[in-house]
């Protein structure tokens, strides 16, 4: 694999981020829609402007392109709590992976992968205990990635997204080496 470099992004990097999100939501719509992501609903423009507002937004360049984006937050959806986590729920000490996000082009080239790692890492830097997100539950790419880098699946929580026909999510989490279990 080409180098890849996992940054915080800047201002300038929006415009590339909001095209990449247009690049996945137009494969879904001819793809199969694991996620349950739509092209104008989410993500957007929007999510990735108010994420970089925030100072969370992260991107995945390699060779000048962007290839990957994702949030991280120590933000929580309210029924994360129904989740069986195994430490309790100090958000001080955990952080939350959002709208991670690989280009299509780039699929099924460790890229995600390299997100996860480049979080745990990022983390365990922090003095972070657990890294934990949530995914659809008939996205099975992102299950397989989830479980393959050690993530315990810690239970399905309803989001609020059945409007949308989303009804369940996983709920994901990985200690890290400085956590007490």
């Amino acid at each position: 694999m080409k180098s890849l470099n996992i940054r915080a992004a800047k201002e300038q990097d929006l415009v590339s981020i909001s095209q990449l999100y247009d690049r996945v939501t137009t494969a879904l719509e001819t793809g199969i829609n694991y996620c349950g992501w739509a092209k104008g609903f989410y993500p957007t423009a929007e999510t990735a402007q108010s994420a970089f507002d925030k100072n969370r937004l992260y991107l995945v360049e390699q060779e000048q392109q962007v290839v990957g984006s994702f949030v991280l937050s120590q933000d929580f959806e309210p029924c994360y709590e129904q989740a069986q986590w195994s430490l309790p729920s100090d958000y001080s000490k955990i952080l939350v992976v959002h709208t991670l996000a690989v280009d299509p082009a780039h699929a099924g080239k460790g890229i995600g992968k390299k997100i996860l790692d480049f979080v745990c890492q990022h983390g365990t830097s922090l003095g972070i205990t657990s890294i934990r997100l949530d995914t659809y539950e008939k996205n099975l790419p992102a299950i397989a990635l989830y479980e393959g880098c050690g993530f315990r699946f810690a239970g399905k929580v309803d989001l609020g997204r059945s409007d949308r026909g989303l009804d369940w999510f996983h709920c994901y989490e990985k200690l890290l080496p400085c956590s007490d279990t």
